[in-house]
C-alpha cells in the first residue's frame, strides 16, 4: 500500500468520528498551548532579567581591582595586561590609569577643565562598548595627543577670568533649552599642562585634539559622564612631568606602572565565568562582573522555566492518554476492517503505519492549533503586562519595568512544539498500533 493511500485512509477514518477526533485534538491543543505559554513566560522573564542587567552595565565586562599594591601582591602591569589580552575569548582589555586629582589642566583659551581625567587604551574604547554622539574614534596615529569628552563632561569647563558665576549650568532655561557648554572640543583648540601643588601651570603646554564626542553613560567603568579620557602613554608622560614639577621622588625599586584597575570585555556572556576564573588564577582575586548578579538569577529563572514547563508537560501527558484511548476505541470499532485487510494480503507493517499516521495526525493538528492559540495568548499577556499598574495582570507580570515582552515565543520553541506534539501523538499510537497488528484475521472477520 502506498504512503499516499495510507494517509488518505487515516484522514478518512478520523473524519468519520468527528466528535471524538475533535475532543482528542482539543486535548493536544490544550497541552501544547500550556507548555508553550509556560516556557514563553520563562523565556520572557529571562530576557527581561538580561535587559535589566544590561541597563545596569555591560554583562560581558569584568572589572579587575588592584588597590592592594603590596610587594607580595601580583602586579597589574603591562606584562599582566598582555597576558590577560592573550586569554581565549577576550574581546578587548584596557588598564585604567588614575591621574592624581589636580595633576594637570586641560584648557581652551580662558576656559579650564576641572573634572576627572583617566588614562585608557583609546584604541580599545569601541570594542569595550563606548559609543560616540559625534565624530570618530582616534586612529593609531592620533592616540598620543587625543582627549575625548562627553557632552556632560564639557560642563566641567569654567571661565578662569571670572571668580563667580563662571560656569554653564546644565539645566534648561525658561524656554526649556539647555545652554551649550563653553567649549566645543571638535572645533576649539585644546592643550594640557601639569600643575604644581600650588596650582601653578608648569612646563610647556602639550597640544591636544578631540576626534569625537563620547555618549554620556554611567553604565561603563570608568563612566564617560563628567570624565575626560586620554591615552595611557600621555597620562604617564603627564605624571612624570607632575612628579618633576613637584619634586616627587619615585622609589627605584617600584619602577614600572602598577595599574589600580583594568577592564576586560569577554566575547560573549557565556565566557565571563571562565575568564574571571583565569584572571583569579593569575593572582588578581578582586574582580567584579555582572555575572555575580546574573548567575544566581539565571539559576532561579532556569528553575522557574523547569517548573512552568513541567506544568505544561502534565497537560500534554493527559492529552497523550486521550490519544491512546481514542486509538484503542478505534481498533475495537474497526476489528472487522483489520481482519479483512489481513485476509486480502495487506502487509502487517502497513496496518501499523496507518494507525501511527492517525495518531500522528491528531498530534500534528493539535500542535498547529495549540501553537496558534499560544501566539494569541502570548499577545494578550504582553498587552495586559504593558498596560501596567491599574491592571492586576499587568501589575503582576509587568513589574520588571523593561521594554521586553513578558511572553516570548522564539522560532525554535514554535518548531519544537510542533515536533513535540506530533511525537507525542506517534508515541501514543505505538501501543494501539501493535495491538491492531496482533489481532487474528479469522477472529476479526467473524466479529460483528
Amino acid at each position: 500500500m502506498k504512503v499516499k493511500d495510507m494517509m488518505a485512509m487515516s484522514a478518512k477514518n478520523l473524519l468519520k468520528r468527528k466528535v471524538r477526533t475533535s475532543l482528542t485534538v482539543a486535548g493536544v491543543l490544550i497541552g501544547t498551548c500550556a507548555i508553550v505559554i509556560m516556557l514563553s513566560i520563562g523565556l520572557g522573564l529571562s530576557e527581561g532579567m538580561n535587559q535589566s542587567l544590561e541597563q545596569m552595565g555591560d554583562i560581558t565586562m569584568i572589572q579587575i581591582y588592584n588597590y592592594n599594591q603590596s610587594a607580595e601582591a601580583a602586579k597589574l602591569d603591562d606584562a599582566a595586561i598582555d597576558s590577560i589580552r592573550s586569554l581565549e575569548h577576550v574581546a578587548a582589555v584596557t588598564p585604567v590609569y588614575d591621574l592624581p586629582w589636580g595633576a594637570c589642566a586641560i584648557t581652551s583659551g580662558k576656559y579650564r577643565y576641572d573634572g576627572m581625567v583617566y588614562g585608557l587604551d583609546l584604541s580599545a574604547l569601541e570594542e569595550l562598548g563606548y559609543t560616540l554622539d559625534d565624530g570618530s574614534f582616534p586612529d593609531d596615529s592620533q592616540l598620543a595627543n587625543t582627549v575625548l569628552f562627553s557632552k556632560d563632561s564639557l560642563y566641567s569647563f569654567y571661565n578662569t577670568k571670572k571668580k563667580s558665576n563662571n560656569r554653564v549650568n546644565q539645566y534648561p532655561d525658561a524656554s526649556g533649552n539647555i545652554p551649550d557648554p563653553y567649549v566645543d572640543p571638535l572645533e576649539d583648540k585644546l592643550q594640557v599642562q601639569v600643575l604644581t601643588q600650588e596650582g601653578e601651570l608648569y612646563g610647556r603646554p602639550i597640544r591636544l585634539q578631540s576626534t569625537g564626542l563620547l555618549t554620556a553613560d554611567y553604565s561603563h567603568n570608568p563612566p564617560t559622564s563628567y570624565c575626560a579620557f586620554i591615552d595611557i602613554s600621555l597620562a604617564q608622560q603627564l605624571t612624570e612631568l607632575y612628579n618633576k614639577a613637584n619634586k616627587i621622588r619615585v622609589d627605584p625599586q617600584n619602577q614600572g606602572v602598577n595599574y589600580s584597575q583594568a577592564v576586560v570585555k569577554a566575547e560573549s556572556v557565556e565566557y565571563v565565568v571562565d575568564l574571571e576564573t583565569a584572571i583569579h588564577d593569575m593572582g588578581f582575586s578582586d574582580t567584579y562582573s555582572m555575572e555575580n548578579v546574573r548567575g544566581p538569577i539565571e539559576e532561579m529563572m532556569n528553575m522557574i522555566q523547569l517548573v512552568l514547563g513541567g506544568i505544561g508537560a502534565v497537560s500534554l501527558i493527559v492529552a497523550a492518554l486521550g490519544i491512546i484511548n481514542t486509538m484503542i476505541m478505534s481498533i475495537y470499532e474497526r476489528t472487522r476492517e483489520i481482519g479483512v485487510m489481513k485476509v486480502l494480503g495487506c502487509v502487517v507493517g502497513n496496518i501499523r503505519t496507518m494507525f501511527l499516521m492517525e495518531a500522528g495526525m491528531i498530534g500534528l493538528m493539535g500542535g498547529v492549533l495549540g501553537l496558534g492559540v499560544s501566539y494569541a495568548a502570548s499577545a494578550v499577556i504582553n498587552y495586559f503586562a504593558a498596560s501596567g499598574g491599574g491592571n492586576l495582570l499587568g501589575g503582576m507580570l509587568g513589574m520588571m519595568g523593561t521594554a521586553t515582552n513578558i511572553s516570548v515565543i522564539p522560532p525554535w520553541l514554535a518548531l519544537g512544539s510542533l515536533v513535540f506534539a506530533m511525537g507525542v501523538g506517534l508515541l501514543s499510537g505505538i501501543l494501539p498500533a501493535n495491538r491492531a497488528v496482533k489481532i487474528s484475521a479469522l477472529t476479526a472477520i467473524r466479529q460483528e
